[in-house]
């Protein structure tokens, strides 16, 4: 039986269990996605007249 916390997430006991740190990798999936977004021009304009 894996002694863990009660409060670790599954994520957390999968990244114990196989060593992957899949929280890094989703957040470079969203990074690329992001990237690809940015080629868009309507995302472009977007992102930049949503903050006003």
């Amino acid at each position: 039986m894996i002694d863990y916390p009660s409060n670790a997430s599954f994520v957390d006991l999968l990244n114990e269990a196989f060593g992957v740190d899949l929280n890094k990798k989703k957040i470079e999936r969203a990074q690329e996605r992001n990237q690809e977004q940015a080629k868009k021009p309507y995302w472009n304009w977007y992102v930049r007249n949503w903050a006003d």
